[in-house]
């Protein structure tokens, strides 16, 4: 992924500046941006496309309602970051508290684990990824793939940098790990 520049940043900070004035077409241009980069972080997050709409969908909501709050309009993209994170950590919470009501008097213990494995990715990354806790995958998506430094994923998770640096560093050995399998 291409790091932000400094025009990006300048560009997003007057969109914002507009939105929070009622603008619409700065509010559709600003989705328009950053509709894409948010779809991939949650799909990567979810592992579910449709998942991965829904959660963005609902990000964009929480975004536009709270757009007026935001007092720092250079801090949109992480901002706007955390709730997208937030909104996948939220629906995959709700969807296995559900899965799992539904599952566990229908299915016994070997049903429930070849069920499970339908759901993972034939990708190997994506696999490896898939066998990951959402926070590790969350961690690793917005560093690698998105680009972000530590301080902004501690931003982004609303977590002290030093829990991002063991989160890191547990999901790279995880990861590692389960490439060597």
């Amino acid at each position: 992924m291409k790091k932000h520049s400094s025009t990006d940043r300048i560009v997003d900070e007057y969109l914002v500046l507009r939105c929070q004035e009622g603008d619409q077409l700065s509010l559709s241009l600003l989705i328009r941006k950053w509709q894409p980069a948010f779809l991939r972080f949650a799909m990567i997050v979810t592992k579910d496309s449709d998942l991965a709409a829904d959660v963005v969908q609902d990000a964009w909501i929480r975004i536009i309602k709270s757009m007026q709050q935001l007092r720092d309009p250079v801090s949109f993209e992480a901002w706007a970051y955390r709730i997208v994170n937030n909104s996948c950590m939220d629906l995959i919470r709700k969807r296995r508290r559900r899965w799992k009501q539904q599952t566990e008097d229908m299915m016994d213990e070997e049903t429930k684990v070849n069920a499970f494995d339908t759901f993972i990715e034939q990708d190997q990354v994506q696999a490896l990824l898939g066998q990951l806790s959402e926070k590790h995958r969350s961690v690793l998506a917005l560093h690698y793939l998105q680009g972000f430094q530590v301080k902004d994923i501690a931003r982004i998770t609303n977590t002290p940098r030093g829990t991002v640096k063991s989160q890191l560093f547990n999901a790279r050995e995880k990861f590692r790990n389960l490439l060597e399998e």
